[in-house]
């Protein structure tokens, strides 16, 4: 049982340091790069889909997160980003290749959150 704890104790700590320094959108950017490199290059279809359906279930909830509209999200090298000149919204898309020649075509507009100001 003391081994055990050791070995949880000593994982902990590691896992301690291999995230200092990283935001949390750091750590999910890193995740949604991997299924977006899968739903896109990966040889079989099904492997594709898989990584498109995690991709696109953690994209809307990393976007939903409060901080996520200034994250540039620029590791997801496979994902369109634009915005318009104000910044007041940004549009993301992206495809997956489904298979036999069939592509299905993904998106996502993320407002800016304007706060109101309530004088007290």
């Amino acid at each position: 049982m003391k081994v055990i704890n050791l070995f949880l104790g000593i994982l902990l700590c590691f896992l301690n340091f291999s995230t200092h320094g990283q935001s949390s959108f750091d750590v999910l950017e890193k995740e949604l790069a991997f299924h977006a490199d899968v739903m896109v290059n990966a040889a079989e279809a099904d492997h594709r889909i898989l990584g498109m359906d995690r991709f696109n279930a953690l994209f809307r909830d990393v976007l939903a997160q409060d901080g996520s509209y200034t994250y540039s999200f620029d590791k997801l090298r496979w994902i369109s980003k634009k915005a318009p000149e104000d910044q007041s919204f940004r549009i993301f898309t992206w495809e997956c290749n489904v298979g036999e020649g069939d592509v299905k075509n993904f998106g996502i507009i993320q407002k800016k959150q304007i706060v109101p100001f309530c004088p007290g």
